[in-house]
């Protein structure tokens, strides 16, 4: 909403939820001037042209294609839905209107994160050939209860769990890293070991650990979990490495105490074959992601002026990924991801 109201070219118009009284709050806290319960009411409103989806994935598909029949453009939040076929076929609706679809990772817009992602591609660290990212989340334990609502984070099938709710984010981040190489297999294994008292069928995962196998012989590893840790005082703590022969790029994002939080990326360039390495770009903080520069794209690309950061191609991409970990996560074996 913020993003909206700070662009040059776009107007926070409208907000719609259920929770009419909820809406009405959004709406004056950000001096937004209209106000929807259903979201088809916002979706008849003639003076709105684009619309941000962000509500849970297993109602988010309808609301998707709705708004983009209804003539809208449409940013969708992620998880960009519960599987495959789900952003197949919004992908396909919005092939057949003609209407921009884009999906968000935000954490593609963190100047850091393509400053680096330049260096890679330039080759300062030699040839990039593996990632290897460690996130820890504290959210849940023993009897957790979710809020009215996000049910859908417990339920396994809607990507809510430890990878698909928060670790998907950086897992994006450091195939961004490494130029979004095509998947090809992924071997995972998870663990779900602290169910809520809600009657599923099975639980998420509180913990996934998986390799990748990516073209080029490129591979990613991935540790995640959102279990409450023994650091009462850390949210998170991510730890990630893209290796290269000459070199390694190091992001590291840690929460502290009383708000505070060490955040940064380190640079090294032959650190692996050099003894002690040599540092370039040093340590550079960096933020949660640029909501605000997530609209900007939404624009640009309605405009016509740059393909969007995330386009409907690359989601698909990335979702088939997805659905490789959970479907090697259940039965065991190492998955082959369909291009």
């Amino acid at each position: 909403m913020a993003g909206a109201q700070v662009g040059e070219d776009t107007i926070a118009w409208a907000v719609a939820d259920l929770d009419r009284d909820l809406a009405r709050q959004v709406a004056e806290a950000n001096d937004v001037p209209r106000v929807y319960g259903d979201y088809r009411e916002l979706l008849a409103d003639d003076e709105v042209e684009a619309v941000g989806v962000a509500t849970a994935p297993d109602v988010r598909k309808p609301m998707v294609i709705e708004a983009l029949e209804a003539g809208k453009h449409v940013l969708v939040q992620k998880p960009h839905g519960r599987n495959t076929a789900d952003v197949e076929e919004i992908n396909a609706v919005a092939a057949s209107t003609g209407k921009t679809l884009v999906y968000s990772y935000f954490m593609r817009h963190q100047a850091e994160n393509k400053e680096s992602r330049q260096m890679i591609a330039d080759g300062r660290i030699g040839r990039a050939y593996h990632a290897r990212v460690h996130y820890h989340y504290r959210e849940r334990g023993a009897n957790y209860e979710p809020s009215p609502g996000r049910s859908w984070l417990y339920r396994w099938g809607f990507k809510g769990g430890a990878l698909g709710q928060h670790g998907s984010h950086y897992l994006d981040q450091a195939w961004f890293l490494l130029g979004c190489p095509q998947p090809e297999w992924a071997f995972a294994v998870s663990h779900s070991a602290f169910p809520t008292t809600l009657e599923v069928e099975r639980h998420s995962e509180d913990y996934m650990s998986f390799l990748v196998g990516c073209a080029g012989g490129m591979t990613i590893q991935m540790d995640t979990s959102s279990v409450i840790s023994t650091w009462a005082d850390r949210a998170w703590d991510l730890r990630l490495r893209v290796l290269g022969t000459n070199g390694t790029i190091e992001v590291e994002s840690t929460s502290l105490p009383e708000g505070k939080r060490r955040s940064g990326t380190r640079r090294l360039l032959g650190a692996i074959h050099d003894e002690g390495g040599d540092s370039a770009g040093g340590f550079v903080e960096h933020g949660d992601g640029d909501f605000n520069a997530e609209i900007r794209d939404f624009a640009s690309a309605i405009r016509g002026a740059q393909p969007p950061e995330v386009s409907p191609a690359e989601a698909l991409t990335f979702m088939k990924l997805l659905d490789a970990i959970y479907a090697s996560a259940e039965t065991g074996a190492k998955v082959q991801i369909d291009n």
